[in-house]
């Protein structure tokens, strides 16, 4: 009689239990890379990992003012006016249900099938948990320039009001001719010049467009936004399919996930808001301060063996929320 043999598993890790525990390492990196790619706004928003908790305070503080002593005054004597009663204010981001794309593998589909799927669908899983988070954050970062300013009682020199709305007028986002675009740059200078009065750092700021705004940049007559600067040399080259570097100061960026029209909360999967009514022509000007992100947990992909379907299941999820911080710091740019 024949003895049972011990194959080789080819997927256990160091002779371990798991005997697939070295598989889907080729397809998770795969999700991760394609999420990563298509992320426009990771990098553009303050992100704060979390270990516990279903929520995060972020403090907001006043400014304090200064005078100057005379002889003989008491700092304590309030009617003086030298102790700071420093406006305090918070901002709350709660997590949101884990953002999921799943899908489940047949084993027959994949004993029959011509062609290499797992690439192509990690990639199709990648985006659309990348476009769900854009979608949500350049949401928010027009809620965030209409929204009211956390703290209502600073000081005179001191403006924290929201960005606001900056209309380009005339022909409204508009590149068919020399002087509409310029109507835009002009458009974004005022912009710039709304966060710089509010403090606003003006390093890591940015101008979020479409794509058909973007190329109407580069192809606008006698382009305003590619024009040679003094000193600085071109700001840009029509031959290059992201020519535009810089414009007063905002980088520029194209996505096709700019909110328009009616947006529903989905109340079913989180605690913050990200719906609304948004215009249907929009650029957005942001400082990556104005919006904040909570992560509990970043971009896990999972894959467990169903044999009631004679098959696998393909989690691709992370846990996070996203929610407002500074409205100062977003301008919205309209017709």
């Amino acid at each position: 009689m024949v003895a049972n043999s011990t194959p080789t598993r080819v997927g256990a890790l160091n002779l371990g239990a798991d005997s697939e525990a070295l598989f889907l390492k080729m397809y998770s990196g795969k999700v991760l890379d394609t999420f990563q790619t298509a992320t426009k706004m990771e990098g553009l928003v303050d992100v704060q990992t979390i270990g516990s908790g279903k929520s995060f305070q972020f403090p907001v503080v006043g400014r304090a003012e200064a005078k100057y002593h005379q002889r003989g005054q008491n700092i304590l004597d309030p009617a003086n006016g030298f102790l700071n009663e420093v406006e305090m204010a918070e901002k709350i981001i709660y997590l949101d249900r884990p953002l999921v794309s799943a899908r489940t593998t047949d084993d027959w589909d994949d004993l029959v099938n011509h062609w290499e799927a797992a690439s192509r669908l990690a990639t199709e899983q990648g985006q659309a948990l990348a476009r769900k988070r854009d979608q949500q954050l350049l949401q928010l970062v027009y809620l965030a320039s209409q929204e009211t300013a956390a703290l209502q009682n600073q000081p005179s020199d001191t403006n924290v009001a929201n960005g606001g709305t900056v209309n380009v007028g005339g022909s409204g986002i508009d590149f068919s001719s020399k002087a509409n675009a310029e109507a835009v740059v002009t458009a974004i200078g005022t912009a710039a010049a709304r966060l710089a009065d509010r403090n606003v750092p003006m390093e890591e700021i940015w101008v979020a467009c479409s794509p058909s705004q973007y190329y109407g940049m580069l192809t606008a007559p006698e382009s305003p936004f590619i024009r040679q600067e003094v000193m600085k040399g071109s700001n840009g080259d029509l031959s290059m399919g992201h020519a535009i570097s810089k414009v007063a100061g905002f980088n520029i960026f194209a996505t096709n996930h700019l909110p328009s029209g009616t947006i529903a909360n989905d109340t079913t999967g989180s605690d913050n808001s990200y719906g609304g009514t948004f215009p249907t022509s929009l650029m957005l000007a942001f400082h990556r301060s104005c919006i904040g992100s909570v992560r509990r947990q970043g971009m896990t992909v999972t894959r467990s063996r169903q044999d009631q379907i004679m098959g696998d299941l393909i989690q691709a999820y992370f846990i996070e929320g996203h929610g407002i911080l500074r409205p100062e710091a977003a301008v919205a740019i309209e017709d």
